[in-house]
C-alpha cells in the first residue's frame, strides 16, 4: 500500500536541526543547510536565515531573550536534493524550539510522530497557499504514508478536503485528518 505509491507521489523527508549557542561576542546567528538544493531554488539558505530571525523575533515578543545561535538544518537523507520553500513551517518550529532549549533549558515542544506539516511562511509568519499541483501531490503522498495528520495552510483546506474525499472513495478505511493553520 505505502511502498507501491512512493515513487508515484513522492516521499516524506524529516527535517532536523542541530543548534547551539554561539560564543559570547559572536554578534550574528550562523545558519547552514546541509542538503543540496535544486538549481532552480538557490535561495534556500537566505530563506532559512529569514525563518530563524522570525523565530527569534517571536521568542523575544514572548519574553525570551535569545543569544546568537548556530542553526544547522538537514533532512534525514543526506542525498536528498531539496526544492521549494515548503520547509518554512517546519524550520520555524524547529528554530523556535531550539531557542527554548538553548536559552531557558526548562521547556520545549515535543513534535508528534503522527503529523506531517508543510507550508511556506511570509514575513508576518503567515502560511502561504500551496499551488494546486503541489497540494494534490502532497495530499496523496501523506495519504499513502504512515502519518495520520497533515497540517496545511488554512487557505488550502477546501481543495484539500475535495482531494481527500476522492482518495477516501478509493480507500475508505484510510483516515487522514487535515489540520488547517493560518500562521
Amino acid at each position: 500500500f505505502e511502498e507501491s505509491n512512493k515513487t508515484e507521489y513522492g516521499e516524506i523527508h524529516k527535517l532536523f536541526l542541530n543548534s547551539s549557542l554561539r560564543t559570547k561576542g559572536e554578534d550574528i546567528d550562523n545558519v547552514e543547510f546541509l542538503n543540496t538544493v535544486d538549481s532552480e531554488n538557490i535561495y534556500t539558505l537566505e530563506y532559512l536565515n529569514k525563518l530563524t530571525r522570525l523565530s527569534k523575533s517571536y521568542a523575544n515578543k514572548s519574553g525570551i531573550k535569545s543569544r546568537n545561535c548556530n542553526f544547522s538544518f538537514h533532512f534525514e537523507r543526506s542525498d536528498f536534493i531539496y526544492k521549494g520553500n515548503s520547509l518554512g513551517l517546519a524550520a520555524v518550529c524547529l528554530a523556535y524550539n531550539s531557542i527554548l532549549k538553548n536559552n531557558i533549558n526548562k521547556y520545549y515542544y515535543k513534535f508528534r510522530e503522527d503529523c506531517v506539516f508543510t507550508g511556506e511562511i511570509d514575513e508576518k509568519v503567515n502560511l502561504l497557499i500551496l499551488s494546486s499541483d503541489s497540494l494534490k501531490q502532497k495530499i496523496k503522498t501523506v495519504f499513502y504514508s504512515k502519518y495520520k495528520k497533515f497540517i496545511i495552510p488554512e487557505d488550502n483546506l477546501p481543495e484539500a478536503k475535495t482531494e481527500l474525499e476522492k482518495l477516501n472513495f478509493i480507500f475508505p478505511e484510510r483516515k487522514l485528518e487535515l489540520i488547517p493553520y493560518k500562521s
